[in-house]
């Protein structure tokens, strides 16, 4: 009776798997990176960014796209709250989602966020909610878009503000929410794009599409397009505002470009993860050109069963390093 159990178990198991292989495997691409550009042995090393000061932010998580204005920094977290910190401590500015709300599609997921162009109130892209504007003074906030049904919001990321009020922003992927990350990673679909959208009317258009993993946003200092980094093929985009054709603006970078922020000395701030020449990057290098082996189920749905389990875990830091 035990080994005709394990068999029907056995078979049930594999007719699950086998139908979402079915549904999901088939989106995995192979794709390929340029290598990393080697840099000279004569070249500078810098070693100012090792001298840290760490800054705890617990009992919040995976803090984004800091902005500091005032005396006081301001991030989003994990769990769906602006946070502002300064000499006084760590406190809750805003929550987009409700109370007692029990996801991140309904609690919130703050990433990209500026300061408005009159330094009154800060301006956020909930990857899950939106845009908002929140009060520097008390927190109130108000969104800005959708303000219909008739935009979907899938996955939105980072964004900057042109001087007359434009929102350019990344939307990483078309098919996949945040919360599905190792999908979009790994399935290396080019569903990802670039809006341009007029918060006065509601309109909004495409600038780029058919890109893996559009993440940070930065409005290059000729006023005239926005730089735009890809995450899963290391690359940085110029995509002029007018619709012209975008220019390849920093390939064969040495790891995977997150963010991207103007520099006051001149130049650009490009954080990146996952470094090359390292354990990590050589797998994923030998994986590009293998869909197979990066296939996973969704992320969320694994997610979701641990939790059932009484299994739950963070990947996400509860740190701020700071340069001195």
């Amino acid at each position: 009776m035990r080994l005709g159990f394990r068999l029907i178990w056995s078979a049930f198991l594999t007719a699950i798997a086998s139908c979402v292989a079915y549904f999901f495997y088939d989106t995995y691409m192979a794709y390929s990176n340029a290598p990393a550009i080697t840099f000279p042995n004569e070249a500078d090393v810098s070693n100012k960014l090792t001298n840290l000061e760490f800054l705890s932010t617990l009992p919040y998580h995976g803090c984004e796209s800091l902005v500091y204005h005032d005396g006081a920094l301001y991030m989003g977290a994990v769990e769906g709250r602006i946070l502002k910190m300064n000499d006084s401590g760590l406190h809750v500015l805003a929550q987009f989602g409700d109370a007692n709300c029990a996801s991140s599609h309904t609690c919130g997921r703050p990433l990209g966020m500026r300061l408005s162009l009159d330094h009154k109130e800060l301006i956020v892209a909930d990857t899950h909610l939106g845009l908002f504007s929140v009060s520097l003074i008390d927190g109130t906030h108000k969104k800005l878009f959708p303000l219909d049904g008739n935009f979907k919001v899938t996955c939105f990321n980072d964004f900057d503000i042109l001087p007359n009020g434009t929102v350019i922003l990344s939307e990483s992927s078309t098919e996949f929410p945040m919360d599905d990350i190792m999908n979009i990673i790994f399935s290396a679909r080019p569903s990802g794009r670039i809006l341009s959208i007029d918060l006065a009317t509601g309109e909004w258009h495409q600038l780029m599409g058919g890109l893996a993993f559009p993440n940070g946003v930065q409005l290059h200092r000729d006023g005239e397009s926005v730089l735009v980094a890809e995450t899963v093929t290391s690359r940085i985009h110029r995509v002029p505002l007018d619709g012209s054709p975008p220019t390849l603006f920093g390939g064969e970078l040495p790891g995977v470009p997150d963010n991207i922020r103007a520099s006051p000395r001149g130049g650009y701030w490009v954080p990146v993860a996952n470094l090359k020449d390292t354990f990590i990057s050589h797998l994923t290098e030998r994986t590009r050109q293998m869909p197979a082996l990066r296939w996973i189920p969704p992320m969320s749905f694994l997610i979701s069963k641990l939790k059932l389990y009484g299994i739950d875990f963070w990947c996400h830091s509860e740190w701020l390093a700071v340069a001195t």
